[in-house]
């Protein structure tokens, strides 16, 4: 194979080559999974975690509610202490005009979306004048 190559350096190549494949084997297989302990699996949802599953539900009404659901845009989101989640956002009308809205989804489930008189009120009864905790988008 290599013809004038003593013995020593055929060796020492060899040795250089079958570390090399060692090296390159260890580094892909990586460090052992540890299996998923009390300590290391996830802890209880926090309250931010619950509000913000409530407000993508409301997300999913007042886009399935608008007169173009396309065109709904999330502005601001946050929740108070009572656990009302509390959603503005902009969207088209049935004249093409962008408008804004408001959506209320009371901490007992009812669901008040839009720009009328229900939505006041429940805006009022349950948000206004209450602080409110930030959400992200949805």
């Amino acid at each position: 194979l290599m013809a004038g190559t003593s013995i020593v350096t055929k060796l020492v190549a060899g040795v250089l080559v079958l570390g090399g494949a060692i090296a390159i084997i260890a580094t892909c297989a990586g460090p052992p999974e540890t299996p998923p302990t009390a300590a290391t699996s996830r802890a209880a949802p926090s309250k931010d975690d619950a509000m913000y599953s409530r407000l993508q539900g409301l997300w999913v009404v007042v886009r399935a509610r608008a007169k173009d659901p396309s065109s709904v845009a999330f502005v601001d989101a946050g929740y108070t202490d009572a656990g009302a989640v509390a959603l503005t956002f902009r969207a088209r009308n049935s004249f093409n005009a962008l408008t804004t809205g408001r959506a209320v989804l009371a901490p007992d489930g009812a669901i008040a979306a839009g720009s009328d008189a229900d939505v006041a009120a429940a805006w009022n009864r349950h948000v206004a004048g209450k602080a409110l905790r930030p959400l992200p988008r949805p």
